[in-house]
């Protein structure tokens, strides 16, 4: 059911519309609200300077509108340095701001120090949106059992987890700042949580519905079931094991989003 509500919040969201790169759609694909997105930005370049980041979406310059990559590449790329007007758009606020070019030595060019692409909110027809969505659930879940797979990898070779491994203390912070984006990256989130239950479930350790699933196939494969007092006594010890991580999780989530939630409390 898990991956079955992914699934349909995928389709919801390719009906009603998907922030995504417009590049290699396919051609039956409607896009509005194109914009030139900021990707990355390079340490000490004039876009660091002047607070452009990530996700930013650039959607004017010099006052006037721009939605692609080539109006942007007229207006401010030149062989030598220029001043520029930006206008920029982040969380549904506008602000503008003023750079400089400089040279920069990744592209060999005058700029700003940024990678961009082009964005806009992607739609389907409701049948075409059927397989976007079915495509999307399973390269999702392809990629969580990938991560899944380097979490469990560096738990047992390196003894630590990595950094970006949340439990729910950290998944209310980070649902809190995606609900301010939008509905539209409000659902995709939820749908990339639900495939991580799901594949969180089904991943053969006690206490978890994979581990019980494991005794069944050893059920089918003995010819006879394990005694349930054994059983259960491995399901006991899965279950502090796992109360004992979602401890060590949440300790280090407080440590990381203290301050936001500190913060929230006192708006």
């Amino acid at each position: 059911m898990n991956f079955f509500l992914a699934f349909i919040l995928f389709w919801f969201g390719f009906v009603s519309g998907f922030p995504s790169a417009v590049d290699g759609l396919p051609a039956d694909a409607k896009i509005r609200d194109r914009a030139v997105t900021v990707q990355h930005v390079l340490e000490n370049s004039p876009a660091q300077e002047i607070g452009i980041k990530a996700g930013d979406r650039i959607v004017g310059v010099g006052g006037e509108p721009i939605i692609s990559y080539e109006e942007f590449r007229t207006r401010v790329l030149s062989p030598a340095s220029k001043t520029v007007t930006l206008t920029l758009e982040a969380n549904r606020i506008r602000r503008e701001v003023t750079a400089t070019t400089a040279y920069i030595k990744e592209s060999g060019k005058f700029g700003l120090g940024v990678a961009l692409m082009e964005t806009g909110v992607v739609s389907f027809g409701p049948l075409r949106a059927v397989k976007e969505a079915a495509n999307v659930t399973y390269s999702a879940t392809v990629a969580v059992l990938t991560g899944f797979r380097d979490l469990l990898w560096n738990l047992i070779t390196k003894g630590r987890l990595a950094a970006e491994v949340s439990g729910p203390v950290g998944i209310a912070v980070i649902t809190g700042e995606v609900a301010r984006l939008g509905l539209s990256h409000l659902i995709q989130f939820a749908a990339l949580l639900s495939i991580n239950l799901a594949v969180l479930n089904v991943i053969p350790f006690p206490a978890l519905d994979g581990g019980r699933l494991l005794f069944v196939l050893l059920e089918r494969f003995r010819g006879r079931a394990l005694a349930s007092r054994i059983e259960t006594y491995i399901h006991g010890i899965g279950f502090i094991l796992l109360l004992l991580l979602v401890v060590f999780i949440t300790y280090r989530d407080l440590g990381r989003y203290g301050g936001d939630i500190l913060s929230g409390l006192g708006t």
